[in-house]
């Protein structure tokens, strides 16, 4: 019962990364005037633009791979939100495709060997493997059994 809540919820809202990279975007354009004379504001735009900058690569993913018509229409949306704030640029497009392309590998590759491996219950996930950029997430997740992998420091039960 609380998983059909759960999936229901799920229907409607989308994945929840739409709603963080929509939240950004409105708070970048809340802080663009502020921005200009407070240099705290200017500081936090710098890091929400940075953020949401990441967030735009996901979205031809989530288009993509969409749970439904309405989350592959909220992403095509947000989309085009973010190309009517920054335009089309060619670098960002070169790292979504880039992202898409790895996405498909990781499709098919989940398709061959089955689901990911997740860490044991109870021992955090050490971010130092994915905390140097989309580069180092990305060889790491095409070097063959780096899925399989125990984290650094895990328990296994």
């Amino acid at each position: 019962m609380l998983g059909e809540a759960f999936r229901q919820e799920y229907d409607r809202n989308s994945a929840s990364i739409l709603r963080i990279a929509q939240t950004a975007l409105r708070g970048l354009a809340t802080l663009e005037g502020p921005a200009r004379t407070d240099p705290w504001l200017a500081i936090r735009r710098g890091q929400i633009l940075a953020y949401a900058q990441q967030l735009r690569l996901l979205l031809p993913i989530l288009e993509r791979f969409a749970h439904n018509s309405l989350e592959r229409r909220r992403a095509a949306e947000l989309s085009q939100a973010f190309q009517r704030s920054w335009g089309h640029a060619l670098g960002p497009r070169i790292l979504a495709m880039g992202a898409l392309a790895v996405a498909g590998i990781q499709t098919i590759r989940t398709a061959v060997l089955g689901n990911m491996r997740q860490p044991a219950c109870g021992s955090p996930v050490s971010l130092a493997r994915t905390s140097h950029g989309p580069w180092v997430w990305l060889r790491n997740l095409l070097t063959p059994g780096y899925l399989r992998k125990e984290p650094s420091g895990a328990v296994n039960s």
